[in-house]
């Protein structure tokens, strides 16, 4: 969570939405099958852009680290970057990680994945009840199996586009030499800017206003350019890593 990248203001109103996100993922044990629709969530709390693309992104990972069995030290790790004025606003998102854990870890919520899905223009948030062919297959491999644990990173599919054409413009066009990201008013900066800080990881910056993509990312580039030639979006995994693409 890139939270130096916004005011005080823009931050606690990122913190409250997720808040309210779980405190109705709770109220899910009693309904599984219902949905919450996340644009009506945005359009309450006035929040637009590159804000929801934080929330989209926020939601999955604080799931994510609520089912890391050493999840305080994680969360306080991803905080560890804040400059004293955001401490109380850091002490609620681990107030919220360990809501999240609350919930995740109970014996309903075992039976279901979180699921972010795009259906006509609206975002919602949904339970995935998980895949009794997932455990079949574990069955025939000998018996449950420890497995690896995955990080997951979400992108939106505008962040998807944004990502691909970046990719091209790096590979093809720059042939690896960086990226200028010092012309604020181009729209293909303001793209590599927002990405960067919402996914670090996947770049580089030189130091001056050169940016270049990291092995990660290039990976990514060549899969997703491999799913544009197919005509077919679909999640991604590189490594350790698991890219869910919300579309």
């Amino acid at each position: 969570m890139q939270m130096d990248r916004f005011s005080k203001s823009e931050f606690a109103t990122v913190i409250e939405a997720i808040d309210k996100v779980f405190d109705v993922l709770d109220q899910f044990r009693n309904n599984p099958g219902k949905r919450l629709n996340l644009t009506k969530l945005f359009n309450y709390y006035k929040i637009y852009g590159v804000l929801r693309d934080q929330i989209l992104s926020d939601i999955m990972e604080f799931w994510e680290i609520s089912l890391d069995p050493g999840y305080s030290d994680s969360a306080f790790s991803r905080l560890a970057h804040l400059n004293s004025s955001f401490f109380s606003l850091a002490s609620h998102v681990a107030a919220i990680v360990k809501k999240a854990r609350t919930i995740s870890i109970s014996p309903f919520f075992q039976k279901y994945l979180l699921h972010l899905k795009k259906e006509k223009g609206q975002y919602y948030v949904k339970l995935k009840e998980k895949s009794k062919e997932a455990k079949g297959d574990s069955r025939q491999a000998g018996g449950p199996q420890k497995k690896a644990q995955k990080s997951m990173i979400t992108l939106t599919s505008q962040q998807y586009e944004d990502f691909n054409q970046i990719y091209y413009l790096y590979r093809k066009l720059r042939r690896g030499k960086g990226l200028d990201i010092s012309n604020p008013s181009l729209e293909i900066s303001k793209k590599i800017k927002d990405l960067m800080a919402l996914y670090p990881e996947l770049f580089v910056k030189n130091g001056g206003d050169l940016v270049y993509l990291t092995e990660l990312s290039q990976k990514l580039g060549e899969k997703i350019k491999s799913q544009k030639i197919i005509n077919r979006v679909s999640d991604i995994e590189i490594d350790s890593i698991i890219f869910k693409i919300v579309v």
